[in-house]
């Protein structure tokens, strides 16, 4: 999405984003130092990126962990499995 954002300030120019600002929040620093200037510079451009030690954003939004989807594949490969258990037993639907 960053790169979205980059893109769209590239084509759009600096002057119909007036008005907008973004900012990245990072909850920690010290475990991948290199990614993160890496994401920064790449990706995130001139906006900036805060390190929120004590959590306070993360806490006011939830406190939750971000949740991935499961791919197509996954829930076709289940499914799948589920149907060859139930038939193998003989349950009728």
């Amino acid at each position: 999405q960053a790169l979205t954002l980059s893109v769209l300030a590239a084509l759009y120019g600096d002057s119909q984003l007036a008005g907008f600002e973004l900012f990245g929040v990072v909850k920690e620093t010290g475990v991948d130092d290199e990614g993160l200037v890496d994401f920064s510079n790449n990706y995130y451009g001139k906006y900036p990126l805060y390190c929120d030690k004590s959590y306070s954003l993360y806490q006011a939004l939830g406190d939750r962990k971000a949740v991935e989807l499961p791919s197509l594949f996954t829930l076709l490969t289940s499914f799948l499995d589920a149907w060859k258990r139930i038939t193998s037993k003989g349950i009728e639907w």
